[in-house]
This record gives C-alpha cells, sequence and structure tokens, in this order.
C-alpha cells in the first residue's frame, strides 16, 4: 500500500479525472456533448497555434525513396485512440516496405500538424489535400462516408475493408438508405474487398464473387509475454486477492450483455471480474452489475499497457448480446486473448465459434458453467498449446500477406 506521503500514480490520476469528469458531465448527457464538442474544436483549430510545425510531403516522399508503393489511410479515427485494424493494417503496409500515410482527424488524442513519422515508412498527417495528386496510390478505407473523396485521388487502387455491419454506428442499430447506397457504390467500385467475417463475407461476395475473407489478427510479439510483470497499481489488489479474475478489455457499449456479466457475477462471488475500457454509453453505470462489488470497471489503456492487464486475468471474455452487429464482428481482442495464453470464454458468436481453443457459450447457465471450467483447467498444456497455434496462425503478418498478394495480383492483370 502506498505511504499517504506518496505521489500518486499515473493510473490513479487517470481514473480520478475520469471519475470527476464523469461527475460533472455525465456519459449521455447534454453538457457531455457540449464539452466533447468544444474539445473536438480546440484541437482542429488550436493546435495549428499550439503543435509545432510537421514535415512537408516532399520531405516524406525523399525519406522513402525504396517504397514498394504508397498506401493512403483517409481520415477516420486517431492513431492514438484505440488500436484498432486501420492502425494494425498500415503498420504492417509499412514493415511490408510501402509508404504507409495514415490521415488522422486530430479529434480525440492526436496533436500535431504536417506529416510525422512514426516509424520506418510509417506516417501522420493531417490533411489529405496534398495526397490527391499521389501516382496511383493504394487507398484503403473502411468507412462509406470516403465514397467520394477517393475519387479525388489519381487513379486510385482501392481497397474497401468491409468490417463491420452496417448498423454498428446507427443509434438503431440499422443502417439507413444514405449508408446502404454509399457502402454500394464502395463495394462495385473498389479494386479489392475485404470481408472480416463469414457473415459478412457470404454477403458481400453476392455481388463480388472476388471478395476475400480477412478476419482481425493480432501482433504476437505485444501480447504474447514470456516473463510476469507486476500487476498493474488498479488491479493489484485484486491480483493480491487470490480470486480468480475475469477480465475484459474494450469498448462499453451497447452490445455488451450487462444482464449476463450481473448473473455470473450474482452466481460467483467468488470471481472478481474486471472491465477495463471507455464507455460509450452510459450502459454500465445504469446495468445492475455495475452495483456489484465483484465487479469493477478501469478506464480504457493504452494499447502498450493492455497486456499487463491480460496477464493477470485467470479466464479472458466477450460477453456479447448476439444480434446483427456481433453476429458480423470478428473481434481483434479474440485473438490477443489467444496470443497471452488465457483461456477464453465468449458468448455465442459465429467468429469465435470456429476455434476449439474458445468456450462459446449459448445462454447464461451455460456461460457461468464454461467460467468455471476455465478456471479449473484451462490453463492445461494442452489448451495453452491450441492457443498459441491459433495465435500464430492469425497474425497481422499472416493477413497482411494476404492482401499483398492479391494487390500483386491485380497489378499483374492490369500489366498484361
Amino acid at each position: 500500500m502506498r505511504g499517504k506521503d506518496a505521489a500518486p500514480t499515473a493510473s490513479n490520476r487517470q481514473t480520478a479525472i475520469h471519475r470527476i469528469s464523469t461527475w460533472l458531465a455525465p456519459v449521455g448527457s447534454v453538457r457531455r456533448r457540449c464539452v466533447r464538442k468544444a474539445s473536438q474544436q480546440m484541437r482542429q483549430t488550436g493546435c495549428r497555434f499550439l503543435s509545432p510545425a510537421g514535415m512537408q510531403l516532399d520531405q516524406v516522399l525523399r525519406e522513402t525513396e525504396g517504397r514498394r508503393g504508397i498506401v493512403v489511410y483517409p481520415p477516420f479515427i486517431d492513431w492514438n485512440w484505440m488500436r484498432q485494424r486501420p492502425h494494425q493494417l498500415m503498420e504492417q503496409f509499412a514493415k511490408a516496405g510501402y509508404l504507409s500515410l495514415f490521415c488522422s482527424p486530430r479529434t480525440r488524442t492526436d496533436w500535431f500538424r504536417g506529416f510525422k513519422r512514426q516509424g520506418e515508412f510509417l506516417y501522420l498527417c493531417d490533411s489529405l489535400a496534398p495526397l490527391y495528386d499521389l501516382p496511383r496510390p493504394i487507398v484503403l478505407t473502411n468507412w462509406t462516408g470516403h465514397c467520394g473523396t477517393i475519387e479525388r485521388f489519381r487513379s486510385p487502387v482501392v481497397i474497401y475493408d468491409y468490417l463491420d455491419d452496417l448498423g454498428v454506428s446507427s443509434s438503431t442499430g440499422v443502417a439507413d438508405a444514405r449508408k446502404i447506397e454509399l457502402h454500394r457504390k464502395l463495394t462495385a467500385r473498389a479494386d479489392v474487398v475485404l470481408a472480416t467475417s463469414r457473415g459478412l463475407f457470404d454477403e458481400i461476395r453476392q455481388i463480388r464473387h472476388d471478395a476475400l475473407y480477412c478476419p482481425n489478427g493480432v501482433d504476437y510479439d505485444h501480447f504474447h509475454l514470456d516473463k510476469t510483470s507486476q500487476p498493474p497499481a488498479d488491479m493489484a489488489d485484486a491480483v493480491a486477492a487470490g480470486r480468480p479474475i475475469i477480465g475484459y478489455y474494450g469498448a462499453l457499449a451497447r452490445w455488451f450483455d450487462y444482464d449476463l456479466m450481473e448473473k455470473a457475477a450474482r452466481e460467483r462471488p467468488n470471481y472478481e471480474f474486471v472491465l477495463i475500457g471507455p464507455a460509450l454509453d452510459d450502459g454500465f453505470e445504469r446495468s445492475r452489475a455495475s452495483r456489484l462489488p465483484n465487479v469493477r470497471r478501469l478506464v480504457e489503456k493504452a494499447y502498450e499497457k493492455l497486456p499487463a492487464y491480460l496477464q493477470h486475468f485467470t479466464v479472458a471474455t466477450i460477453p456479447f448480446l448476439i444480434d446483427n452487429i456481433t453476429k458480423a464482428t470478428s473481434p481483434v481482442k479474440l485473438f490477443e486473448y489467444m496470443a497471452g495464453g488465457k483461456p477464453i470464454v465468449t458468448t455465442d458468436m459465429p467468429e469465435c465459434r470456429v476455434y476449439s481453443c474458445v468456450s462459446t457459450a449459448r445462454d447464461a447457465a451455460e456461460y457461468v458453467a464454461m467460467l468455471d471450467e476455465a478456471v479449473r483447467s484451462g490453463h492445461s498444456d494442452s489448451n495453452r498449446r491450441q492457443l498459441d497455434r491459433d495465435a500464430v496462425a492469425n497474425t497481422w503478418e499472416v493477413r497482411i500477406q494476404q492482401i499483398i498478394e492479391r494487390l500483386e495480383t491485380l497489378e499483374k492483370q492490369t500489366a498484361a
């Protein structure tokens, strides 16, 4: 335990700031929306005065003369907010020798101007304007809103990454007519079409017989830790208590099954349920699970810190409701859990069913029983070996090679 005069840790400060901000501007409130809008405007306008000038495109091109090609990801998500599929794919393109230009909208976490070097062949940029004249760039997009944007490039090779059910961003869970129209246009226009789940793949190949089934993946080395580390400060007491820790990290959103979590936590008071991640709505705060003593929520953690938390889970879980959105979901965390060597219990999502190392529950009773079995025998050598095999077979390196092979085939057909 820290002495009363010890300096607070960064994690504790982050937790305190989160609690204060939630109290002052509750999730879902008008005040919260106003604060967020003002914050976004400050980032978009103020950072041009507060941030140092970045590199220019000509300098970037000079530094990367040996590149295999140029890949552009138009603005959709900040680089430093929740490492997701677009970040991983762009990073892998860079590792494969492509100049990868990740355009950030700078609405949450990114503060820079111009171009910012993130690694060899990988650069952040704050605007598409300088990129439109690039000769035959590869444009990677997963958002239907980019349908018109891609036409401003010079003869682009378009990769449309169909990664979620179209209703995922709708408050009703159902896509509107305009989004469906743009989706169809992008599907027809794209040179390469990817689908992250079998459900999305079966749907889209009715239109594009050449679509690729390309699920999410894992940075294996990042999550496969050989040595046990000290538990993070905000989870140290749970680890010290010696009780099984049922862990989840990711967004807390409308597809999270809080009723299932409540039932499991009530039936297993000797288990500690740890939920790590940002609240995209007020579902957790309103749920009965949030009031149980053996359910704790920790604020969102940086991607770099996630393995340290995962390492101290007894069982890793994905307790999602089963609906059109989750039926079409390829959970990134599924493969990260595998690489971390943790027994996995999920609800009955199709993309989880196909892996023998994953226990998928059809109802609450089965979910609790599977948690018990995972706590008892999930860390057996045979299960660890299967988890490791599945993780190695589903790395981001495997995914990017699949995409590059399709691009190379396309180039040969174009040249013939």
